[in-house]
């Protein structure tokens, strides 16, 4: 499991490195590709390697996938990496009703996040879900209770690293742009 982890720890860094890139479009064409080939190689093995995080991955991924997320030639090579790699290494399995569930967590995320992008919290509820919205704790929040209710952590871990990672580097970005 800890290798597992340790894959999804990185993906969410070189997503969110990917991220970046793809927000300065010049740059993109060469790092953002890059970063975008490193991200779908180890999803595409910890999505391989694992019943449960193929479960929260394809979840989520369909969810950005259809609110237009990854929007980007980054992560359009991530998307077709992760898609190589599962078809190279031939070992895809999943459950789609609990793969639905992250699904729903993702895309109410997204929707709460983009909300809050164009309006500004007046109140502390509305502090309260902008806090919730900045950093996608709904699909958390799913997770924990997934991992309680079939008394297996990966559950929530498999989101909870990359979710690590991923802020990890929002933090420096933000402090560095």
């Amino acid at each position: 499991m800890i290798e597992l982890l340790v894959l999804l720890f990185f993906s969410g860094i070189f997503v969110k490195i990917a991220d970046e890139f793809s927000d300065v479009f010049e740059k993109e064409n060469y790092f953002g590709i890059v970063f975008g080939t490193l991200y779908g190689i180890l999803l595409g093995i910890a999505i391989s390697g694992n019943f449960i995080i193929a479960t929260i991955w394809v979840g989520i991924i369909l969810a950005l996938t259809l609110q237009n997320k990854l929007n980007s030639v980054a992560h359009l090579v991530g998307i077709i990496t992760i898609a190589l790699t599962i078809i190279f290494i031939n070992n895809f399995e999943l459950n789609l009703a609990l793969a639905m569930i992250y699904f729903i967590g993702s895309f109410l995320d997204e929707k709460l996040n983009d909300f809050f992008d164009f309006n500004k919290a007046k109140n502390s509820a509305g502090k309260v879900l902008k806090f919730i919205a900045k950093y996608r704790l709904i699909t958390e929040l799913f997770a924990i209770v997934l991992a309680i209710v079939f008394a297996e952590p990966l559950y929530w871990f498999g989101v909870l690293s990359f979710d690590i990672g991923y802020q990890l580097v929002t933090m420096v970005s933000e402090k560095v742009i």
